[in-house]
């Protein structure tokens, strides 16, 4: 369930301090760092730590470094340097420490799993007035459960480049895919508190797959430009955004502004001239909570222009400019990177997709995109085999979400289900494929190791038909074992030490279990977790044997369910009502080693087991 955004990914733990990025990149292709701590909010502004981390994507623009924002709104601290420093309030100006006021990195607020705003993440703007947080994602616990995630959508549009262009992309285009592809978030365009908006992982694959960007060069005072034409039909906005990865500023003195190469973009379409939006900077709390206008920016090297597209401009052609305004002379020529995204009308269903285990039980988010809808919404599920939508609840047009608790009934268990959205005024539908719905097994349970095989128990499900499956952890991931087994008692022979079960009935298998551990420190095949021994240990005679055994130490006010597996974990001997005084034959068994697993019908947790070798 929670298996992260990059499950295969490798991953270096690294301290805070002394690192050489250049260093870690050339010899470990470290390009994705993620920083989720800070300092005070007093340091917010641009030190040679700054620049070193600017200079370090100047030198290597595959490098991106994630931060979280901080956690500091409601505190009362206050810049050491710029026009903040003596701000009055606490609720802006409040990023924590100087690497985050570093120009070529992402910057993260967090928002909640249900689209609420995180009230004690910090806010910008950074010392010089640049816009700070760029972007938002889920962080229930703050701004360092939010930068992980953005982290790791960094690292899969990294590998989608990868995959689709055959080489890794630069760092600023990432930046202009995500800062373009985000859901307006809070005050309308970008502001302080959230930046670009809520990260929208779809919509930013879907542009990189598209290649819906543009990348040149300009110099002093030159002026390109590309054309986007628009829909004929259904459009409702267009958006552009421009990045580039600025040189590291002088640091003899803490600059006014970080700024160095100043590049503007503007757009045209007919005869109006669209420019990005911008915010108001003055060191004033009502001035900094105002809304974006449209405005020369000469602070920030990230800039975005949107607007709504209305149906006299279907068909049109719009123009976008980047000019390169003001260059330093040390740096004259400078790469900059546009993405681009023309929103039309639709309704695309984002979680579940199809393939998900679910279970009864749990809350599961229900999550889509809807773009020129007034509607509200209307969310349904059905089996998959089945033909009837059932309504689960309609949902107010401003919410994209709906949290469906999944009743822990019988009538979820090892079905098939489907998951569909629906506006209830136009005919917008999108649909999920089959997702499963069935139970975890509970209390699994390593048991003993023994003949290079672990063992290990669960709770068994009281319905037939039910199959179990251990999975073990191979180099990366959960690999599933190759037997799969029906009772509560099953083993692996895999050198790899960590475990979990599933539940498969008429071939819809449900989520693993929490995986446990496998120590493998057996003596001589006997259980030596006290919790399993709640009476005198049990003892198999004669050991080995050739015919007949017996086993002494058994309570005789106990009723005992027998079961005798081969090492190979099949079932070799059972007796649902085992008497005490039982012998058991294993005369016609082959030689080899067997395990002998007792079970107290009065109460099945309690169990114990012994091994016997059989001449």
């Amino acid at each position: 369930r929670h298996e992260g955004i990059l499950p295969a990914a490798d991953m270096y733990d690294l301290p805070i301090g002394g690192l050489n990025f250049n260093t870690l990149y050339s010899t470990h292709d470290i390009r994705y760092f993620n920083r989720s701590s800070g300092f005070t909010i007093g340091s917010a502004y641009y030190t040679i730590d700054s620049k070193n981390r600017d200079q370090n994507v100047y030198n290597n623009p595959e490098i991106l470094f994630i931060y979280s924002a901080g956690n500091e709104n409601g505190n009362s601290g206050n810049y050491n340097r710029g026009p903040y420093q003596n701000l009055i309030g606490t609720e802006y100006a409040t990023v924590t420490s100087d690497e985050k006021s570093a120009k070529n990195n992402i910057l993260c607020q967090s928002v909640t799993q249900y689209d609420g705003g995180y009230g004690s993440g910090s806010r910008g703007p950074v010392y010089d007035g640049r816009m700070k947080p760029d972007l938002s994602a889920d962080g229930e616990l703050g701004t360092s459960h939010a930068a992980p995630k953005i982290t790791g959508v960094v690292g899969q549009l990294g590998q989608a480049y990868l995959q689709h262009y055959q080489k890794f992309p630069h760092s600023a285009l990432l930046k202009a895919i995500l800062f373009n592809s985000a859901d307006d978030f809070g005050r309308p365009g970008p502001d302080f508190r959230y930046g670009f908006g809520k990260m929208n992982a779809k919509r930013a694959y879907e542009t990189l797959a598209a290649q819906r960007f543009y990348t040149d060069t300009v110099v002093q005072g030159e002026i390109d430009s590309f054309q986007v034409q628009l829909p004929s039909e259904n459009g409702v906005e267009f958006k552009v955004t421009l990045t580039w990865c600025d040189p590291p500023a002088d640091v003899t003195t803490t600059p006014d502004t970080a700024l160095v190469n100043n590049l503007d973009l503007y757009v045209k379409v007919g005869d109006t001239i669209l420019y990005p939006w911008v915010l108001n900077t003055y060191p004033d709390e009502d001035s900094l909570k105002l809304n974006a206008v449209r405005g020369v920016d000469f602070l920030n090297n990230a800039e975005q222009v949107s607007f709504s597209i209305p149906s006299e401009y279907y068909g049109a052609t719009v123009s976008v400019f980047v000019k390169g305004t003001r260059l330093d002379t040390a740096y004259p020529n400078q790469n900059y990177f546009v993405a681009y995204e023309i929103v039309k009308k639709h309704l695309t269903l984002t979680t579940p997709l199809g393939g998900e285990k679910w279970r009864p039980g749990d809350e599961q988010i229900i999550r889509w995109d809807a773009y020129g809808t007034t509607s509200n919404f209307r969310v349904q599920i059905k089996e998959a085999t089945a033909s009837t939508w059932n309504t689960l609840s309609d949902v107010p047009n401003d919410k994209r979400h709906y949290v469906w608790n999944i009743a822990d009934v019988a009538d979820f268990y090892f079905k098939d289900y489907q998951v569909r959205v629906l506006t209830l005024s136009d005919t917008l539908a999108d649909s999920s494929q089959a997702i499963a719905l069935a139970p975890v097994p509970a209390n699994l349970k390593y048991e003993y190791t023994c003949d290079s095989a672990h063992y290990f128990s669960w709770t068994p499900f009281d319905t037939t038909g039910v199959t179990y499956n251990l999975y073990y952890l191979g180099g990366k991931y959960m690999v599933k074992n190759v037997q799969a087994f029906t009772d509560s008692i099953g083993y692996s022979t895999s050198t790899y030490p960590f475990f979990a079960v599933s539940a498969t009935r008429n071939g819809v298998e449900g989520r693993r279990s929490q995986a446990v551990f496998a120590p493998g420190d057996s003596v001589a095949c006997i259980v030596t977790n006290s919790e399993t021994l709640k009476r005198t240990p049990l003892h198999v005679f004669p050991n080995p044997t050739q015919d007949v055994i017996r086993i002494e130490g058994l309570d005789e006010t106990n009723q005992y369910e027998l079961i005798v597996y081969n090492s190979l974990g099949q079932i070799m001997m059972s007796r649902a009502n085992f008497n005490i005084s039982e012998r058991l034959d294993l005369s016609s068994f082959p030689a080899g080693s067997y395990h002998l697993l007792l079970l107290n019908k009065e109460d099945y947790t309690d169990r114990q087991y012994l091994h016997v070798m059989k001449e």
